[in-house]
Order: structure tokens, then sequence, then C-alpha cells
């Protein structure tokens, strides 16, 4: 039998086998949807698991949404950036600077909390966390090569390439730390991650 020019059907006892039909939708749609069922589909998936507990399986945020997430972080860091460089003579910069990871920890706290602060609106949280932590990040692009240039140095130059070396080790750890603790822990546990991201600063 040539099965690409008419699938076999096989019956037994426990199941059949033959092609899908559209009428089957329906139960098919409940079954793969259930997720207490779902960890048990391990051959449908290239990995361990079936089901991964992404932001938008877990709160149905769309791509969309979440691809605005990060179009927010960028557009708030350019925003800080463009007010500190040609206002910046209106601020403490030596205040700022102090309060630069206590603004990180409190976007990165609105962020992990979301889901307990706003059960109904959990994008809305991540949004706003998000605008608090940009607001840092901006802060820091701006500011921290000032204040580094700034401190009496025997080799500045070191100084300022080592500030900036500083950022690729630092996204480099993050990826590994958060890689190996979605690993074991799962990606459900997402929050604990960022709580302790928060804590670092």
């Amino acid at each position: 039998m040539n099965v690409y020019q008419s699938c076999p059907f096989f019956v037994t006892p426990q199941f059949t086998l033959r092609l899908v039909r559209r009428s089957d939708a329906p139960g098919l749609l409940k079954v793969y949807s259930d997720k207490q069922a779902q960890h048990y589909f391990n051959s449908d998936n290239c990995t361990s698991d079936f089901r991964f507990a992404t932001l938008r399986e877990m709160y149905g945020i769309s791509y969309t949404l979440l691809g605005t997430l990060v179009l927010t972080n960028f557009f708030t860091q350019l925003t800080i950036d463009l007010i500190f460089t040609f206002f910046s003579k209106y601020f403490n910069v030596k205040k700022i600077v102090r309060v630069m990871p206590l603004i990180t920890s409190a976007g990165l706290l609105l962020f992990a909390l979301s889901p307990v602060l706003f059960p109904d609106h959990v994008y809305l949280g991540l949004l706003f966390g998000t605008v608090i932590f940009s607001v840092s990040a901006g802060l820091s692009e701006v500011l921290l090569s000032h204040v580094i240039a700034a401190i009496p140095s025997d080799n500045p130059q070191r100084d300022m390439s080592a500030l900036h070396s500083l950022y690729a080790f630092g996204v480099f750890t993050v990826v590994v730390i958060s890689t190996l603790f979605l690993k074991f822990f799962g990606s459900h546990n997402w929050q604990y991650l960022t709580v302790f991201m928060a804590a670092l600063p």
C-alpha cells in the first residue's frame, strides 16, 4: 500500500489509527488544551516537556503585546537619553546616580509581582514595570560614563574600557543564570528569578 495515496486504517481494542478528519477538531482541541494531559505528549515535541509556561501562555498576552514591551523598553531609554543629553544641567546628577539602583529594583519587582498585584490586568503591570526599569537603564547609559570620567585616575581610558566591558559580562552572566534557573526550576517560576535580579542592585 502506498501511504501517500491511501492512508492505512488500523483498529485495535485500545485505539484506532486513521487519517485525521475535520470532524475530529473539537475532540482534539479539548484533549490538547488540557493542561493535565499536556505533560504526557512528549512525543509531540523535540524536548522533554510539551508545555512551555511562557508569558503568552500563562497570561494570554499576544506576541504583538510582548513585542510592545521590547519597544517600550527602547523608546523609554531613548527618551531618557534625549532628556539628559539636552537638559542634564537642570538635574542633580549625584542624587540620580545614587537612586538608579533603587529605580531598577522597583521596576523589576513590579514586573515580577504584576500577576499578584494586577491579576486581571497583568499586562499593564508588566508594561509599567518595563517603563520604570527602562528609565534606570537610560540613566545609566547617559550618566555612568561621565561619572567614571570625573573620577581621578592614572589611567582613565582603562577605567572607561572596563565600564563598557562590564555590560557584555553582565549580559553573559544574566543569560547563563536565567538559562540554568529556567532549566532546573521551570519557566513557570520566572517571578522568583526576576525578584532575585531585583535584589542585586
